[in-house]
C-alpha cells in the first residue's frame, strides 16, 4: 500500500504540477480548451 501512495505522490508531483503551472501561465488557452471540451461532449451526447 505504501508503494501505491508513493507512486501517486510521484505522479502528481511530476505530471500535474507542471500542467497546473502551465494553466496558471496561460489562463485564456485553458478556458478555451475547457469550453471546447464541454461543447463537443454535449454535442456528441445529443447525437446519441
Amino acid at each position: 500500500m505504501d508503494r501505491v501512495n508513493r507512486f501517486i505522490d510521484y505522479t502528481s508531483r511530476h505530471v500535474f504540477e507542471p500542467g497546473l503551472n502551465w494553466v496558471i501561465d496561460h489562463p485564456i488557452v485553458s478556458v478555451v480548451a475547457v469550453v471546447a471540451l464541454i461543447y463537443f461532449s454535449v454535442r456528441n451526447y445529443r447525437m446519441l
